[in-house]
């Protein structure tokens, strides 16, 4: 993480095995760690501590904050409704609502509840590689074929039911992308914000 020009680390062994993947991080407004990877888990901000740099590993990469044993940690996969157990992106919106992108669709976390968007409710394609947000509250969001934008007020009324679908608008190769091929899995972030 970098904050006020300060790089930071942090240990993720206590609830993660050596052979998985992370693919997204977020700090929310909170502070509290998000992690995107095998599921999504969330890591409450008061179970990460500080610790000062060991003085005889000068050179190496070391955390800043561990993980707390007694860590709060809240761990989101398909058996709590998130569409697909490998999730590679992760986006905050100006409502504290968490937006995670991946193989199965777009998925809304609020208030412990999970939203699965799919072509079904209108996206063009149902796999997420990068997910950001303009100005006037229109999501830009990164697929293998280009980047489409939708309205976050239209996925808001759908998840609450207001709606049965959202209107997208998809920029592909053909629409003079230079290159349409977009991977968040392997290049991360597959998008940015100017």
């Amino acid at each position: 993480r970098l904050s006020q020009g300060k790089l930071t680390s942090i240990s993720t062994t206590n609830f993660m095995t050596e052979n998985e993947e992370i693919w997204a991080l977020h700090f929310d407004r909170a502070d509290n760690l998000w992690v995107g990877g095998v599921g999504v888990a969330r890591i409450s901000a008061a179970g990460l501590k500080a610790v000062a740099p060991d003085p005889n590993a000068a050179g190496s990469a070391q955390p800043d904050r561990i993980m707390s044993p007694t860590a709060e940690i809240s761990l989101f996969t398909p058996a709590q409704g998130l569409s697909q157990v490998s999730n590679w992106a992760l986006y905050e919106d100006k409502d504290g609502v968490i937006w995670v992108g991946n193989g199965a669709g777009l998925n809304r976390l609020k208030d412990g509840h999970i939203f699965v968007f799919t072509k079904k409710e209108g996206l063009p394609d149902d796999r997420i590689e990068e997910i950001l947000e303009d100005d006037l509250g229109n999501f830009g969001i990164a697929w293998e074929r280009g980047v489409f934008r939708v309205p976050r007020a239209e996925l808001n009324d759908v998840a609450e039911g207001r709606a049965r679908s959202v209107r997208c608008v998809a920029y592909e190769e053909w629409d003079t992308l230079p290159d349409a091929r977009i991977n968040g899995r392997k290049s991360h972030p597959a998008g940015c914000k100017t």
